[in-house]
C-alpha cells in the first residue's frame, strides 16, 4: 500500500490522538472512501518511523535506479544485432 503524504500524516495525528489503531482505521476509512485502509502493521512501521526521524517520508533509497533510457536502449541494441 502506498499512501500520500497527506494521508500518512492523518494516520499518524490520529494515532497518536486516540493511541488507537482501530480508531485511526475507522476515520481513515471515513475521509478517504474508497482507499485501502491501514493496517496494524503499516501504523506501527509509520509511526516507529516518525518517532525515529520526526518524518513520515519514505526513507531514501540507497543504489542506483534503473532507468533505461531510449538512448541506452538504442544502445544495447545496436551491441546485440552487431557481428
Amino acid at each position: 500500500m502506498v499512501f500520500s503524504q497527506e494521508q500518512r500524516v492523518f494516520i499518524v495525528e490520529h494515532y497518536f490522538a486516540s493511541s488507537s489503531y482501530a480508531r485511526v482505521a475507522d476515520k481513515f476509512c471515513l475521509r478517504y472512501l474508497g482507499m485501502a485502509v491501514p493496517n496494524n502493521v503499516m501504523i506501527t512501521r509509520l509511526i516507529n518511523s516518525f518517532r525515529e526521524s520526526g518524518l513520515v517520508a519514505d526513507k531514501k533509497r540507497s543504489g542506483r535506479p534503473a532507468i533505461l533510457t531510449e538512448a541506452k536502449l538504442a544502445d544495447v541494441e545496436r551491441t546485440m544485432w552487431s557481428p
